[in-house]
């Protein structure tokens, strides 16, 4: 059995632009849409700019900022505040070090569940220490293709790194890779109950 997403949306929010959606619609299937033109008037998403991979288009009517995927699946909704990192990202590409692809490799990257979520990334948690001597003890070193779009995610460019090491505060490799074999049990139940 599978499910195709179509679209994903806030729930309870009228959003902000009639026409694209956006604040309400964060992300729809791309060919659907095509396929459906009832569904959602694409005219309105203009191309804007073609990226490393993916494409940024923008909304005719607000000019609020899209991404397409570099396998033209999904239209994700970009925050605003998102394109300056967003086109520092594509000016060229980041490669980490050999010492720090290393020290990577050492932690182990968490892959993805048996659903396949976290597919698109190769996830490392560790401790990172920026060329400006801040200190993340709660990172995430995210190895993917896509552009840094996600606006749940505190995204801050590869580039900046210093140094790599182990966090304290990381669960051991057996423990997630064991976690992403673990079936769901439940979802979004909860209880006011006491």
């Amino acid at each position: 059995m599978t499910i195709e997403i179509l679209s994903t949306e806030r729930i309870g929010y009228g959003g902000d632009c009639r026409l694209c959606g956006t604040g309400r619609l964060t992300s729809f299937n791309w060919p659907h849409a095509q396929k459906h033109p009832e569904a959602l008037n694409l005219y309105v998403y203009e191309f804007s700019k073609k990226l490393r991979t993916g494409s940024l288009f923008k909304c005719k009517s607000c000019n609020h900022p899209w991404y397409l995927d570099e396998n033209e699946l999904f239209m994700h909704s970009v925050p605003m505040e998102r394109l300056k990192l967003i086109e520092e990202w594509n000016a060229k590409p980041i490669i980490l070090s050999a010492e720090h692809t290393h020290i990577l490799k050492e932690i182990g990257a968490t892959p993805p569940d048996v659903y396949g979520n976290g597919r698109q990334y190769a996830q490392t948690p560790c401790k990172v220490i920026t060329k400006s001597d801040e200190v993340f003890s709660f990172a995430i070193i995210s190895q993917q293709q896509h552009a840094p779009f996600e606006e749940y995610r505190k995204y801050r460019l590869a580039s900046e790194i210093q140094d790599i090491q182990a966090s304290p505060f990381a669960l051991a490799l057996e423990v997630r890779l064991a976690t992403t074999q673990a079936e769901e049990i439940r979802n979004g139940f909860a209880s006011n109950h006491c």
